[in-house]
């Protein structure tokens, strides 16, 4: 029940983002300690997701977020052993965009006559139109403390999605990586 909820909340925050680049937001339960949390389980995706892109797809976004996590000093456990718990919710919504081309052919002078007198010349101008469809993905992580229940970190992340597969593939890491510079815990060095 509480999961859906925060769902519902997730869906408010969404309406707010509207971005061709990847913009993230985030925020976090100001009473939780993170530096008492020392590991992580992922209860993968919400089930809305699991359509709208590949296994494979699934499976990058799941390592790029384990490594991050990793670099934080987060260690992967299983359900009932893990401090925190993360789950994904992706919504992916086609958009059109439009843009006009103008183009103004300028014949114009002002020149004196032979009689004295003053003359203007015009030009032509041609506008042509192009629409340009593209997916835009809103990736939403959701962090519980495992032990409570309670939501402590959420971050939403909105970015134009590529039709390439392969350039889909190197964008998902660099995704996770800017998500996860929001989280509270930074990486070890």
């Amino acid at each position: 029940m509480l999961l859906k909820k925060k769902i519902t909340l997730a869906f408010i925050v969404l309406g707010f983002l509207s971005t061709k680049a990847q913009k993230v937001t985030s925020d976090r339960d100001s009473a939780a300690d993170f530096s008492t949390y020392k590991s992580i389980t992922f209860l993968g995706w919400n089930n809305e997701s699991t359509d709208q892109i590949t296994e494979l797809e699934k499976e990058r976004f799941h390592i790029s977020f384990i490594e991050e996590f990793a670099a934080r000093g987060f260690v992967k456990a299983i359900p009932s052993q893990a401090d925190l718990v993360a789950t994904l919710y992706l919504v992916i919504e086609q958009e059109t965009s439009t843009s006009d081309y103008k183009n103004h052919y300028n014949t114009t002078t002002y020149s004196k006559l032979k009689r004295g007198s003053w003359a203007w010349a015009n030009g032509y101008s041609t506008t042509s139109y192009s629409q340009h469809d593209y997916g835009e993905g809103t990736l939403i992580v959701d962090v519980y403390d495992n032990r409570t229940g309670a939501l402590v970190w959420q971050a939403v992340a909105t970015k134009s999605i590529a039709k390439s597969a392969i350039k889909r593939e190197k964008v998902i890491p660099k995704v996770a990586k800017k998500i996860m510079k929001e989280f509270p815990v930074v990486p070890i060095k």
